[in-house]
Formats: structure tokens, sequence, C-alpha cells
């Protein structure tokens, strides 16, 4: 499938002072290479992120807002929601335009 985004399209990797670090442009896409590394190591392992910004908002509450501030709806249940649908074993759940955008 040509043009098709992988996993490891989301990230770059380098190793800095024999860590594995994984560099991303948007906050979301550190799934990516966390859930290939959960892949691996068999158990969930602890994902610590280094941001330029200060937010502290919950997973998807950006997104969440954009959808539902026109309409009303409960921007809290839409976040939960986009959560529940992420599956770390199925890449096509975390490269759903939610994950990937």
């Amino acid at each position: 499938m040509a043009g098709a985004v992988s996993l490891t399209d989301l990230f770059q990797h380098q190793n800095v002072g024999g860590k594995d670090v994984y560099i991303v442009d948007d906050h979301h896409q550190a799934l990516a290479p966390w859930v290939l590394i959960r892949r691996q190591l068999g158990r969930a392992p602890n994902l610590i992120t280094i941001d330029h910004h200060t937010d502290t908002y919950e997973a998807f509450w950006g997104l969440a807002h954009q959808e539902t501030m026109e309409n009303g709806d409960d921007t809290w249940a839409l976040a939960r929601d986009l959560v529940k649908r992420i599956d770390w074993q199925d890449d096509t759940s975390l490269l759903s335009p939610a994950v990937v955008n």
C-alpha cells in the first residue's frame, strides 16, 4: 500500500549517552515508540516526555474540545472515548487520524 504511514514514521530515534531517545513533532505521537517497546517487553514501560510548553491537559483534550465546541457535546467524554479506542496491539488504532494528527 503506497503512501501508508507506519509507526516508525512518527518519530526519530537517537542514542544519547547510551539511552534511547525518541523525538516526535507532536506529543501524542510518543505513543508510537512506546507501543513498539511495549510489544518487545511484554509489559507497559513508563513514558517520560520532555516538552517545550507547559500544558498539563489530559490526552486528547485539545482535539475533543475542537470537536465538541460548536455542538455542546461533552468534551471529557469524547476525550475518554478516544483514549479507549487505542489498542497497543493494533497499529491501525494508533495510526487513526485522532492519534496521528
